[in-house]
């Protein structure tokens, strides 16, 4: 708020001071006087003519003042014209009155000239001349400078100026009923505008011709036209030279007949004022200064513009308020601003070197003791009130330098290859020197680190896994910090197998946000996966023989024995199905993990693979009289998959819920069709899973607290997760209200 008013108020402060030291008035008056010269001289009334005494007439007709009889003889030559006006003092008598008044009585009307001495009286004509029509004042204002630029037409609502009584004379209209308030002399031009003749030349009848129409209805103005008789005055056009004042009344009485009297817009110049105000309350504070400048250059621009617009149409503004205002002001705005930002600068300092003092402390427990021999060397010189400041300016360089070393020596030598890039655009901004060596290696020629779209189109191509990372997928705001970490195995550098984890950084207070790529090298790790699978499926083959031989001949054994060999024989039937449905099923997964024979994409009906898990374990549901209820449309858009897997997975699933189902209850298989997938739900009023071991059911191995008492192994959720991932899809518990358990496969229409 001190911004947006301060410097305005400064800037009215600033305006009343000129105001009154008179520097404004003087300033638009100049400013006047060149859009005076900048309009040019115009054409003035033919109606006017001055008849001048000029060193011509003084040479022929002798030196001046010349005998009133000469006035006399000039009227009779004058006599058609509409009014007459001397510019001249008549206040001596002399012998010569009574030919001047008599001709002064004749038509047309004659104004004699007076003017002020001192206070409020005048020069006025001697009593001893008479027959003229009226008196008129030949007063001008002038300026500061010296310059006649105003004039009042009436002074005191009695006496007219010489042109107003001329005007009154020739009968026209008044356009005002006053003129006693100063008016703006609307300048034709310099000196010689008027049609100027010679005094003498009128005497010697050179403009008089036969018909003698030359002077007729014109507006005469006798007066001094020679510099010489001391009657000049400075006006916009003639400031060096100066001008007659016979001269100055012809203006006068041209603005009168052309109604164009410079006229001042108050109302604009008002206008005009509120653009630095609001400039200054709502501009400056918000933009920069280079727009703040050029703005204020338009606008200064614009303003002159106006002025020379309006005063090509008689028309004048005051433009230095303003302009002096909006100058001012924004002075005043750019010294705040520069006080402010030094405050601030001085502030953020403070800051700085507090934080300066924290970040030290917590880099270093002691400082080396050769930084501070070094700093102290460097800065001996120096005042103690900036040795001060330098000598904490270069512990933290040094400071930083040490950490810096550490940091890239960490990074180069005990981390594994890491890469960071810009989130925004994807470009790279820091690697390690490991991660560097990697890539070249990888790259048949040689280039600066990847952005973040070519690095995923490498590990996509070279993954070993069905895993893939979608580009869109780490643009999108769901990749965020919290976001777990996404894990892919590539294969590069020929048998060398990489983790490749990508998660999301918010550095620098959250003003950067990066995406973090680290490689850890996982070959050996990934061989002894190899082995394992290869014993295991050698075990498992291996133990499938002599375990088919043990049940054969135990089948034998149960049907020629009887009594407790019978029975010790079926025991031995029964542990040798369940080790070799362990083998089977351990087989199955470590199949699908280990991904050596794939799965089959084809169309299949989801609807048929349901109704066939249903008749499968049809005998069980119905041994213990177990109702198996559906709810399935009748006809399901096909899918794409391995149709002998996925019948496996959703028998394991309803095999489960009949196993854990206390008899005399009911399993509930729906399955529902969205635009995007198929959802099956199968339900059961088991003993449940409590919501603290769903997330931990489908790990091998592992069975629900609540299962106990039925055989098994906790290979068959496991089996049924890998099958459902492998088309894209999920499997889930769902939570409800009701007793038992509820879970929920969804496969989407289109897999990869």
């Amino acid at each position: 708020m001190t911004r947006r008013f301060l410097p305005m108020l400064a800037g009215i402060l600033f305006i009343l001071v000129l105001q009154q030291s008179g520097l404004i008035n003087g300033l638009q008056s100049n400013i006047e006087d060149l859009l005076f010269e900048l309009r040019g001289p115009r054409t003035p009334s033919h109606s006017i003519i001055v008849i001048g005494v000029d060193q011509k007439s003084q040479d022929m007709l002798g030196s001046w003042p010349f005998p009133r009889d000469l006035h006399a003889a000039l009227l009779a030559r004058v006599s058609q014209a509409a009014a007459i006006g001397f510019d001249f003092l008549f206040t001596a008598e002399t012998h010569h009155d009574r030919p001047f008044s008599s001709a002064m009585k004749s038509d047309p009307p004659v104004i004699l000239a007076i003017a002020r001495t001192t206070g409020d009286t005048y020069q006025v004509p001697s009593l001893s001349l008479s027959g003229y029509s009226q008196i008129g004042h030949v007063e001008t204002l002038r300026g500061r400078d010296g310059i006649v630029r105003e004039v009042i037409l009436e002074e005191n609502s009695k006496t007219p100026s010489l042109a107003l009584a001329l005007y009154r004379e020739a009968g026209l209209a008044e356009i005002q009923s006053a003129y006693s308030t100063p008016l703006r002399i609307n300048y034709l031009g310099p000196q010689k505008t008027f049609l100027t003749i010679s005094y003498a030349d009128v005497i010697a009848g050179k403009y008089n011709s036969e018909n003698g129409a030359f002077f007729t209805d014109s507006f005469i103005l006798v007066g001094a036209d020679d510099p010489a008789l001391g009657d000049t005055h400075t006006t916009p056009y003639s400031i060096k030279s100066g001008s007659p004042g016979v001269e100055i009344q012809a203006n006068i009485l041209h603005n009168l007949l052309s109604h164009n009297f410079l006229q001042s817009l108050n109302w604009l110049n008002w206008l005009l004022l509120s653009i630095p105000i609001v400039l200054a309350l709502g501009l400056w504070p918000n933009h920069s200064e280079q727009l703040n400048i050029a703005i204020n250059s338009i606008a200064i621009l614009l303003v002159f513009s106006l002025a020379i617009l309006l005063f090509y149409h008689d028309a004048v503004i005051d433009i230095v308020t303003p302009l002096i205002l909006l100058i001012s002001s924004y002075m005043f705005h750019l010294l705040i601003h520069v006080i402010l930002l030094t405050t601030q600068v001085f502030r953020q300092v403070d800051s700085l070197d507090r934080q300066l003092h924290n970040d030290l402390d917590r880099l270093y427990h002691t400082i080396p003791s050769h930084l501070d021999t070094q700093q102290a060397n460097s800065c001996r010189r120096l005042a103690p009130d900036i040795s001060t400041g330098f000598l904490e300016m270069e512990s933290a360089s040094h400071a930083l330098g040490l950490q810096h070393d550490f940091i890239e020596k960490l990074l180069s030598l005990e981390s594994p290859p890491l890469i960071l890039w810009e989130k925004i655009n994807g470009s790279p901004c820091l690697t390690n020197r490991l991660f560097d060596e990697l890539w070249h290696e990888t790259q048949e020629i040689h280039s600066g680190p990847p952005d973040i779209t070519t690095f995923l189109n490498f590990i996509n191509t070279n993954s070993s896994t069905s895993q893939i990372i979608d580009p869109a997928w780490i643009e999108s705001e769901q990749f965020t910090e919290a976001t777990s970490d996404t894990v892919v195995q590539c294969n590069a550098r020929g048998k060398k197998y990489y983790r490749v984890v990508l998660r999301q950084l918010q550095l620098h207070n959250g003003q950067f946000t990066g995406i973090l790529g680290g490689l850890t090298d996982v070959t050996e790790i990934k061989e002894m996966e190899r082995i394992k699978d290869e014993i295991v499926s050698i075990v498992s083959h291996e133990l499938k023989l002599p375990l088919t031989t043990i049940i054969g001949y135990g089948e034998m054994l149960v049907d020629m024995s009887e009594g407790k060999q019978k029975k010790y024989a079926k025991k031995i039937c029964e542990q040798s199905q369940r080790l070799n449905t362990l083998i089977a099923d351990f087989l199955d997964i470590n199949k699908l993990e280990s991904g050596k024979d794939g799965i089959n994409r084809y169309p299949y009906d989801f609807k048929f693979v349901i109704e066939e898990s249903i008749n499968s374990v049809y005998l069980l549901a119905t041994q213990k009289h177990i109702n198996i209820t559906t709810d399935l449309p009748s006809k399901v858009t096909p899918l794409v998959g391995d149709e002998h897997l996925l019948l496996q997975a959703v028998i394991n699933v309803v095999e489960n819920s009949v196993k854990y189902s206390p008899a005399n209850t009911t399993v509930h298989i729906k399955l529902a069709e969205t635009a995007t997938s198929l959802r099956l739900t199968i339900s059961d009023q088991g003993p449940g899973i409590p919501k603290h071991e769903q997330k931990h059911i489908f790990n091998k191995f592992t069975r629900g607290s609540n299962k106990h008492e039925q055989a098994g192994f906790g290979l068959g959720l496991n089996f049924v997760q890998q099958v459902v991932l492998m088309h894209d899809g999920t499997v889930q518990f769902i939570d409800t209200d009701q007793s038992g358990a509820t879970l929920e496969l969804t496969l989407p229409k289109q897999s990869h």
